[in-house]
């Protein structure tokens, strides 16, 4: 089997299979999105690889290279920094476009702090069509943010193709350390707008008395809509 990408974006926009005719994948690309044979590239199957570290509508990043992709993270050329709020769990949604194999996320903090943190993946559940983090599909142990730099936090999950994911950053009863962050406008999914108000909800936020996850998530009505930047979560 063979897909096609557009090499400006490497996005997947055409699969052929079985792959009888080589080259056609090309020509309906062309034919849907207009372009020339230049602009695209076919892929056999075993290249899927080089798809799979990059959220919706991201550059490419290579699996080999040490510049990591950023959940959620669309149109940006430069990050913020954000003192994270205590007793507070950020959900952050997203989007994954393509099947995609992930066993390593990553914070990078500015200013560190002696306190515990935890990263968690929930699933989406619809609440009176309001989309809410569900399930607890991952979480780690216990991240000590009294490093300057980037931590690692080894997770292993499998994210499916045009499904909605929640990641999740715990925070404890301290004084919080300042990390990367998105602002507004690099931020790839909003939930709405706030009610008479130029904000958008970049994500939900409870507020809890340490930084252990719950399974399920906290029901939706117990959330609160977050507006502003959110904490950069590199993965790969």
């Amino acid at each position: 089997m063979k897909i096609t990408i557009n090499k400006a974006t490497n996005l997947e926009v055409y699969s052929q299979i079985p792959d009888f005719n080589p080259g056609m994948g090309i020509a309906n690309a062309i034919a849907r999105y207009g372009g020339t044979s230049s602009d695209y590239e076919e892929l056999e199957v075993t290249d899927i690889q080089r798809l799979d570290y990059q959220p919706i509508r991201n550059t490419v990043s290579s699996v080999n290279s040490v510049y990591k992709p950023i959940i959620g993270c669309t149109n940006v050329t430069s990050l913020s920094t954000l003192t994270l709020a205590s007793t507070r769990h950020y959900f952050i949604p997203f989007l994954s476009n393509i099947d995609v194999y992930i066993n390593t996320f990553r914070i990078n903090v500015t200013t560190n702090r002696n306190v515990n943190i935890k990263l968690g993946v929930y699933d989406n559940i619809s609440n009176n069509n309001n989309d809410s983090p569900g399930n607890l599909l991952i979480t780690s142990s216990n991240i000590n943010t009294n490093v300057l730099g980037d931590i690692t936090v080894n997770l292993t999950i499998t994210l499916l193709s045009n499904t909605i994911y929640w990641i999740c950053l715990g925070t404890s009863s301290s004084t919080q350390a300042t990390v990367r962050s998105l602002a507004v406008g690099s931020i790839q999914t909003t939930l709405g707008w706030l009610p008479n108000s130029n904000n958008a909800v970049t994500h939900l936020y409870y507020v809890s008395s340490n930084q252990h996850l719950f399974d399920p998530a906290p029901a939706y009505s117990l959330l609160t809509s977050g507006t502003g930047s959110i904490p950069a979560i590199y993965y790969y």
